[in-house]
């Protein structure tokens, strides 16, 4: 019997996921305003700001896999021919596996300047948020439901998958103050406006092939919870389809439910050594959101019978991707049943921490180092930054890094930014893991300008950033 597969999941979703800030560690020590205050509310200026600051910040990564450790390319005649890489594949891949993606949208920022060296801030943005996890067990299912040397059926696993993310609106009220000289302190207060959410509260599934290879049925225990587009079924089949006219209402800038709020917090500190050496330490987005607005139910608990998913080393010199996954989307969709629920849930956000360094080598250069950490739902990621930030001229910044990040040594860092009277101009982008484009496991990028609506500058003696004159 030919090999049967699912893992058409991994494939959709490594060119199509849903759009961590991965530019920031780039972007930490850059000096931009307002985006290293929203990184540490402890960072505050010393001068009135509005800011309407359109921007955009993307990120996708995934944490094992390439083009070129997915796919190889044929031998003699078919050296033109693209091949399933098996086991390169089952090489690359941990126990545990993901693909992540992160992206906000940043509106609008305001500041202000209070007595005893207070300094209250307000930031409106938007987070996207998504994340796919599966087990390297799902590279053994190209063995297919039968073991053909000992003529045996095979038990195919399925279980431990998991899709989690959200989509919601964030309010922020900031609030730093000077100390002294030395340290200065800040936390931000967060109001959060849900939009929609996926989780998945468990995912059990395999295929059992009976003695006599005359069926396959697939055993299902899952549950996906979601707020939200509410999915439904297509009239007259049992396939699912998302209602996209509540989809464009839920996420639009002007809706709003009581039903679907959430709260987080941020709080830092920076410390300056001496003249040249500044330590800053944040934990940021410390909350959850309660999903109340017309939950949702994915169920699928039962015995299926399985018609299979062709799968095999084929080349893809006439491959028609659409087609050939639709059919097997069209399947999955038959073991979900949607169903409307009054059991409202709560999703955590991804916390995370920074503790960075400063060290000002020469007038116009600071080497910098930077420890990220991240908690998702289902897994722990670690960051460590080294770079430098070059300022030929005071209204001139670049900066290069190196990380370890995304398990991997390999990832580079770039980034510009020019302030002009009222306005500033910047562009970002890290982890840059390859050279070429088929070698990288993500793609992020940070673009965006800010527009000074209104500045009025005081006169402090504090050590707030003045990256903006």
């Amino acid at each position: 019997m030919k090999g049967r597969i699912i893992c058409y999941i991994l494939f959709i979703q490594f060119f199509h996921i849903f759009p961590s800030e991965a530019q920031d560690k780039t972007s930490y020590f850059l000096g931009l305003n307002p985006q290293n205050n929203g990184l540490n509310p402890a960072y505050s200026y010393n001068r009135d700001l509005i800011i309407f600051n359109p921007s955009v910040s993307l990120s996708l990564a995934n944490s094992s896999l390439t083009f070129h450790s997915m796919f190889n390319k044929g031998k003699g005649d078919k050296d033109t021919l693209l091949f399933w890489d098996f086991k390169n594949i089952e090489k690359k891949l941990s126990n545990a596996n993901f693909m992540y993606a992160d992206a906000t949208v940043s509106l609008f920022f305001a500041g202000k300047v209070l007595r005893d060296n207070k300094y209250l801030s307000l930031q409106v943005s938007r987070k996207y948020n998504g994340c796919l996890t599966f087990p390297k067990s799902f590279i053994n299912l190209r063995y297919g439901n039968a073991d053909l040397t000992l003529n045996k059926p095979r038990t195919i696993d399925l279980n431990n998958y998991a899709i989690n993310g959200s989509v919601y609106d964030e309010f922020s009220l900031g609030l730093s103050k000077t100390i002294n000289r030395k340290f200065s302190a800040g936390v931000h207060f967060k109001i959060l406006q849900g939009k929609l959410a996926v989780k998945t509260n468990r995912f059990l599934a395999s295929i059992v092939t009976s003695d006599d290879f005359s069926k396959s049925v697939l055993h299902t225990n899952a549950m996906i919870q979601l707020s939200a587009p509410i999915m439904k079924p297509k009239p007259g089949t049992k396939k699912l389809k998302v209602d996209m006219t509540e989809l464009r209402d839920q996420t639009s800038w002007l809706y709003y439910s009581f039903k679907n709020v959430g709260a987080a917090i941020d709080v830092g500190g920076i410390w300056n050594i001496n003249d040249k050496i500044r330590l800053s330490a944040s934990l940021n987005d410390i909350g959850l959101i309660h999903w109340g607005a017309k939950p949702q139910q994915l169920v699928s608990n039962g015995e299926y019978l399985f018609d299979g998913f062709y799968f095999s080393a084929q080349n893809f010199e006439n491959f028609d991707a659409k087609n050939y996954f639709k059919t097997y989307t069209d399947t999955l969709q038959t073991v979900f049943f949607p169903k409307e629920s009054e059991e409202s849930f709560r999703t955590w956000l991804n916390a995370r921490s920074y503790i960075g360094i400063s060290y000002q080598y020469q007038k116009k250069v600071h080497l910098t180092g930077l420890v990220k950490t991240t908690l998702y739902r289902n897994y722990f990621l670690f960051e460590t930054t080294f770079g430098a930030v070059y300022q030929p001229k005071e209204r001139v910044a670049v900066t290069g890094t190196w990380s370890f990040s995304n398990y991997s040594l390999y990832n580079f860092g770039l980034g510009a930014a020019y302030t002009g009277k009222r306005y500033q101009l910047f562009a970002v982008t890290d982890n840059i893991n390859a050279i070429t484009i088929l070698d990288v496991k993500g793609l992020n990028i940070l673009v965006g300008v800010n527009w000074i609506l209104f500045q009025e500058a005081r006169n402090t003696n504090d050590i707030r950033n003045t990256f903006i004159r």
